[in-house]
């Protein structure tokens, strides 16, 4: 799964920008390269923190990754069979998404179910 987009300050300041300042993952209903913070976190499903230990930053065979554990919680809202799931970094401090990247196989959820946010590894790939 590759990454959809992400947020100017990555290019400028590499994988540390996860690193650093991503405090939360989002499962996302939609997402369309421009959405504001505001849109992202109106769009969420469900959340969980990540801590300084869950983003580990290493190689990957094309270039680096930051990797980010599984985690466990609880759906926050429903979403419907037509919607367009995804991941979202986002660092709550600055109000900023960091990165987002698709949720592949669009599942519906329904509030109080439970929800697995699977490990994930934030590629940045070399020119090819």
């Amino acid at each position: 799964m590759g990454v959809k987009w992400y947020n100017p300050e990555v290019f400028d300041n590499g994988l540390n920008q996860i690193v650093n300042d991503v405090d939360e993952i989002h499962l996302i209903k939609a997402f369309t390269i421009g959405d504001s913070y505001a849109t992202v976190i109106g769009n969420s499903v469900g959340s969980a923190a990540l801590a300084a230990p869950d983003k580990v930053l290493g190689d990957q065979p094309s270039g680096r990754q930051v990797a980010t554990p599984q985690k466990n919680t609880t759906v926050s809202a429903d979403s419907a069979t037509t919607d367009d799931l995804h991941f979202a970094l986002v660092d709550t401090v600055n109000s900023k998404v960091v990165a987002v990247t698709d949720e592949t196989t669009d599942q519906e959820v329904t509030t109080g179910n439970p929800l697995i946010i699977p490990p994930l590894n934030w590629k940045m790939n070399q020119p090819a």
